[in-house]
Parts: structure tokens; C-alpha cells; sequence
């Protein structure tokens, strides 16, 4: 068969990219599977936890690592076996409390982890649930906030974090943080570097804040057609939606 995409790697954000409400439209499936039958490589650069992968198995299998956690947590695709991580632990909780006592618009608080995720509504800067004692294993912390609290809690929480941790927003009210120098931009290198020399050239597709870094580390940069502004402003290139064919739209071009 023709390998006319042998050597590019194609890496999409799930959620308001390839996924709308978490749906695939049919088009983005078909064409995906027409571009990894003629040697391209896929995989989902995510937010999520890697084994969301079985929730769309029956549309589409990658066939390259499923980068989840903003490059935090990469399972094997196979197997489901996580074969890199890059996680906090316990040390980060009072960075964590210091955060929601300067960021009083914090609703609710989500410590996502290897085991499994913690959970508190916080109401005045304060946590309504204790801390378990086996925090552990920290791949993300997420803050929700109002709509109209988000960019001012945004800047207060990368204030603090400085050059200690990496701070992005997956959608308008969830502000994340997680260790430096992981996101899903350094998910593009590792995959590059799994492949030992096989990719040639990648494409990175994406439609808010934490997208980015996945944008800068592609060599062609696309913006989903109502991706947040920032996004649209690196972009090479403007695709359609995800309620139709987004995706789809990317690989007829190529």
C-alpha cells in the first residue's frame, strides 16, 4: 500500500479537537485510519488520565504511546502500561494551600494522582475534605474557578509557581499545575525520540492554553476553528471543527 505519510506524526488534543463532548465525528475517524494505513503515525497528546483510550477504541486506535495528563502519564498503547511519567508528591500540598488562600475564587480543587484522583470543594481558601494520608505520585493539580475569575486566578497561581512548576488552563475554568518542564510539548519529544529517527515531520493540533506547547514543538502548528485567541496566533494553519471534520480536514490537505 502507499506509505505517502511515512515519517509524520500527527498529534491532536482530545477534548475540543478531535472530540466534541467527547464524540468523534465520523469523518475525523475515517481519515484518521486512511493516514495510518499509509505509514502515519497518530497518537491523543490529553489532559486525561491514558486509559480514557478504551472510551473510543471502536472509532480510533492510535498506533503510537497515548500521552495523557499534558505529557505527565505515557502508556503503551497495547498494553496500557504507563512507560513514562513525571509526578509530584506530598511536598507540593502547602504550595497548594498558599495558592488558595491568594486565589479565594478557587471552587473546587482536584488532585489527580497514579492511584486515583482526590476531590475537595474549597470555599474560601480553604479545602473542605482533609488530605489523605497517601498522597502520592502527583501527575496534575487542577483549580476550577468561575468564568470570570479565571484570568485574574490564572495569574496569581503563575506568580507563585515561578519557575517551579508548569501552569496552563484546559479549558476556561480549569487552571493546571504540574512539574516543570512537563507538558504536552516535552510529550512531542519523547515521542520523537521513541521513534528513533522515524519521524520525520509532525503536526500538532490543539484549541486551548495547555495546546500550546504541543503548537510549538510541531513543525506545522494548527489551531481548531474555534480554539481559544492566543492558540489561533501561533497557528500555521486554521482547521475546521470538531463537530464535523476537523481532523479530516488536516490529512486531505497533506
Amino acid at each position: 500500500m502507499n506509505k505517502r505519510f511515512d515519517g509524520i506524526l500527527l498529534c491532536t488534543d482530545m477534548d475540543g479537537t478531535l472530540a466534541y463532548r467527547g464524540q468523534i465525528a465520523k469523518a475525523n475517524a475515517e481519515a484518521i485510519r486512511y493516514f495510518q494505513d499509509r505509514g502515519g503515525i497518530f497518537t491523543i497528546i490529553s489532559g486525561r488520565y491514558p486509559n480514557f483510550a478504551g472510551e473510543i477504541r471502536d472509532l480510533v486506535v492510535p498506533n503510537a504511546p497515548l500521552c495523557g495528563m499534558n505529557g505527565a502519564a505515557i502508556a503503551d498503547i497495547d498494553s496500557g502500561k504507563i512507560i513514562f511519567e513525571a509526578s509530584m508528591g506530598k511536598e507540593e500540598l502547602p504550595f497548594v494551600l498558599d495558592i488558595l488562600k491568594s486565589a479565594p475564587a478557587v471552587l473546587d480543587l482536584y488532585i489527580q494522582m497514579k492511584s486515583g484522583t482526590f476531590h475537595s470543594p474549597v470555599r474560601g481558601g480553604i479545602p473542605m475534605l482533609p488530605f489523605p494520608d497517601n498522597i502520592c505520585d502527583i501527575y496534575k493539580i487542577l483549580f476550577v474557578v468561575p468564568d470570570e475569575a479565571s484570568d485574574d486566578a490564572t495569574t496569581l497561581i503563575k506568580q507563585g509557581a515561578a519557575d517551579r512548576y508548569e501552569v496552563s488552563r484546559s479549558w476556561i475554568n480549569g487552571i493546571e499545575i504540574q512539574k516543570h518542564g512537563i507538558n504536552k510539548g516535552s510529550a512531542v519529544g519523547f515521542l520523537k525520540e521513541w521513534f528513533k529517527g522515524r519521524i520525520t515531520h509532525t503536526i500538532g493540533v490543539g484549541d486551548f492554553e495547555n495546546d500550546i506547547p504541543l503548537l510549538l514543538a510541531s513543525d506545522l502548528k494548527v489551531a481548531e476553528q474555534d480554539a481559544f485567541g492566543p492558540v489561533k496566533e501561533i497557528a500555521d494553519r486554521i482547521t475546521t471543527s470538531c463537530q464535523v471534520d476537523s481532523i479530516a480536514k488536516i490529512i486531505e490537505s497533506l
